[in-house]
């Protein structure tokens, strides 16, 4: 299982929009949630941000109101890829 504080995840980035890259905000968009896990990328979702929505709906991934949008903590980003890591490291190894 991968640790939450671990050096792997210690500093995210993003792309810049002019090929280079930034630091991940504390807090993320959908878009820029959709950047990060590389949904966007060919071969990913058909509709990226309707898999955000889904994971949110399903009350795997938690997001919170911020005047009319939905916004992403980091933290919280962080907890749900190493609950999903595990969960598929769980699934590969038969249990």
């Amino acid at each position: 299982m991968v640790a939450i504080d671990s050096p792997a995840l210690s500093t995210p980035y993003l792309p810049d929009g002019s090929g280079g890259w930034r630091p991940a905000p504390l807090v993320l968009t959908e878009a820029e949630l959709v950047m990060m896990l590389r949904l966007d990328e060919p071969g990913g979702p058909v509709k990226p941000a309707e898999t955000i929505r889904r994971y949110r709906d399903k009350g795997l991934l938690r997001g919170c109101r911020v005047g009319r949008a939905i916004v992403y903590p980091l933290d919280e980003v962080r907890r749900f890829l190493a609950v999903k890591v595990a969960a598929d490291n769980r699934n590969s190894q038969g249990g």
